[in-house]
């Protein structure tokens, strides 16, 4: 069937229905694609048209035709010839205002307000003008510059429809184009008073008071409430309208009203399937919200309608490794990667997962890959010296550590953070460097003087060599008062009042350590051992380094154990 043969058809129905005025948008329901059952068009030759015409019917049936040539044209994609025939359509009436309207709207698109402004005055001439047409006729004098003309125009648009939020739209603009900032607000606070409005008019209230907050005229504490008034009311309507139930949804996300916002993206995503990102909407707001289960779940169908989308699989995989998910985190990115190796980050996200699952091989050979495709740059150093500490290749760490300084020295200084001097101090101390690792530790404490990871690592340092051990004590006993509870610090503080022979005192903070270790660590009983030994108690010496070996074997300890039995 020929484009222009549906024309013909939908014109004959147009003459047999008696020509009547189309839904205006704003009220038109809308049908879901799967649902809509599409009317077969009716061929000219089954309209039933009488024998004698009268000349007004004559000119209405030539003005049809010229409108319908002109959405032929247009479906043909030749939008000036069909300009001409919507203009042809209205040459010689302008009787049928939906004519009228129509080739206005298409002169004004086509910045031809001239000639949009001459069609709409003399659509105006006409008895029973619409609010409507005197809508179009305000834009048409504003962009003619006609300012006095348009305010006129859009107030009689306002008196003849209260309930057209158009010519409340183009009221508050001139106003706001003429600096009269407080009648901009008084305009849309008039549309917002209007009763037995539908919800697109709200929604369209509530666009302009945000509008208005965006731009600084109306502060957070004024425009907030009556945005939300505007939506909560337009939610109170039950729009079958997709496009207005996700505008509801969206404003309720920005004024972070989750919970409003949450069941209408659900009857979106259950109702309009085919309706683009409401599920990535979801997903945000379950995210903000801290329920990372529902956003996995959302992030699953999602795959499912769209199982090549690398990116849906690596939010999947970071909701997983923040759930400490690692093996399903794990798979996730792997995926991500095989569907777009391009993805940079990817690939840090993936190593930086292998180092957490305690698996630096693999990371390494993430890292390498990385390496192969892309510019050298400060994560990927940084996540080849992790992983080699965590191989205790200390020397190859360092060589990368330094690299990943360098690198951030000229182009990201604020990576060299206090947590990454840490590391680096902590990799020379295990290759034996006592002084750059104390540089190094320095550093960190110069960036974060509260830092007691670092004034702990310092202290015991120190207090394992015998050495410093007053500013060793000084370190340890200032991390253990920022974390009075953290048995790893309590061992050190523990071990340095050991090492300066304060016994009474180490075994104290000794039996605090262990009371405040979740899992039995064979250190603290190797050093709760020590102590009982240098206080001549042989008997709890030896209790405690048996619980060290049941922990963890060790020759050293064994050696104590065995030596302490002899007496």
């Amino acid at each position: 069937m020929t484009r222009r043969f549906i024309i013909l058809s939908c014109l004959g129905a147009l003459l047999i229905a008696g020509c009547a005025s189309p839904s205006h948008p704003s009220t038109a329901k809308a049908i879901s694609p799967s649902k809509a059952k599409i009317a077969k068009p009716r061929a000219l030759d089954t309209v039933v048209l009488p024998d004698h015409l009268d000349k007004e019917t004559e000119q209405r049936i030539e003005n049809l035709a010229h409108f319908g040539a002109g959405v032929a044209l247009d479906l043909e994609d030749k939008p000036d010839q069909a300009l001409d025939e919507y203009l042809k359509s209205t040459t010689k009436d302008v009787s049928y205002e939906p004519l009228v309207l129509e080739a206005a709207r298409r002169l004004i698109r086509n910045n031809k307000f001239d000639e949009a402004l001459a069609l709409l005055i003399r659509g105006a001439k006409q008895p029973g003008a619409s609010g409507e047409l005197y809508s179009w006729l305000g834009l048409a004098y504003s962009a003619a510059g006609q300012t006095n003309e348009a305010f006129q125009a859009t107030l009689t648009a306002i008196k003849k429809m209260p309930r057209n939020l158009l010519a409340y739209q183009s009221l508050s603009q001139m106003d706001l184009q003429l600096g009269k900032t407080n009648d901009a607000i008084k305009v849309v606070d008039q549309a917002a008073k209007q009763t037995s409005v539908d919800a697109e008019f709200l929604v369209g209230v509530a666009e302009l008071y945000s509008r208005y907050m965006h731009l600084g005229m109306l502060k957070n504490s004024e425009g907030k409430p009556r945005i939300m008034e505007a939506l909560d009311r337009a939610a109170k309507l039950k729009s079958n309208n997709p496009t207005t139930l996700y505008k509801i949804a969206d404003g309720y996300l920005l004024l972070e009203e989750l919970k409003k916002a949450e069941p209408i993206y659900l009857q979106l995503a259950e109702e309009y399937p085919e309706l683009p990102n409401v599920r990535q909407k979801l997903v945000n707001l379950y995210i903000r919200i801290g329920n990372k289960e529902k956003a996995a779940e959302q992030l699953k169908v999602i795959r499912l309608q769209n199982p090549t989308d690398p990116q849906t699989y690596l939010f999947l995989g970071s909701i997983a490794f923040e759930q400490k998910q690692y093996k399903e985190a794990a798979e996730y990115y792997e995926t991500a990667l095989q569907l777009n190796p391009n993805i940079e980050q990817l690939y840090y996200d993936l190593a930086g997962l292998r180092i957490s699952m305690k698996k630096p091989d693999q990371a390494l050979e993430i890292l390498e890959k990385a390496r192969a495709h892309f510019k050298l740059n400060f994560t990927l150093e940084f996540y080849e010296g992790v992983a080699n500490s965590l191989l205790q290749k200390y020397s190859e760490a360092i060589r990368h550590y330094t690299s990943a300084e360098l690198l951030a020295k000229t182009a990201e200084p604020s990576r060299l953070t206090h947590l990454f001097y840490y590391q680096v101090g902590s990799a020379y101390e295990r290759n034996g460097n006592l002084s750059e690792a104390e540089t190094y530790f320095r550093k960190s404490l110069e960036l974060s003087p509260k830092y007691a990871e670092a004034m702990n690592y310092m202290g015991y340092m120190w207090a394992e060599k015998g050495m410093r051990l007053e500013e060793a004590h000084a370190l340890i006993a200032k991390a253990v008062e920022l974390e009075p509870e953290n048995a790893a610090y309590l061992d050190s503080l523990g071990w340095v009042l050991f090492k300066q022979e304060r016994y009474d005192d180490a075994l104290k903070y000794m039996k605090l350590a262990v009371k405040h270790t979740e899992e039995a660590d064979p250190t603290l009983y190797d050093h709760l051992g020590d102590i009982y030994a240098a206080q001549k108690n042989l008997n709890e010496a030896r209790n405690a380094w048996k619980k060290s070996l049941e922990v963890s074997p060790s020759d050293e300890v064994k050696k104590k154990l065995d030596a302490a039995s002899k007496h």
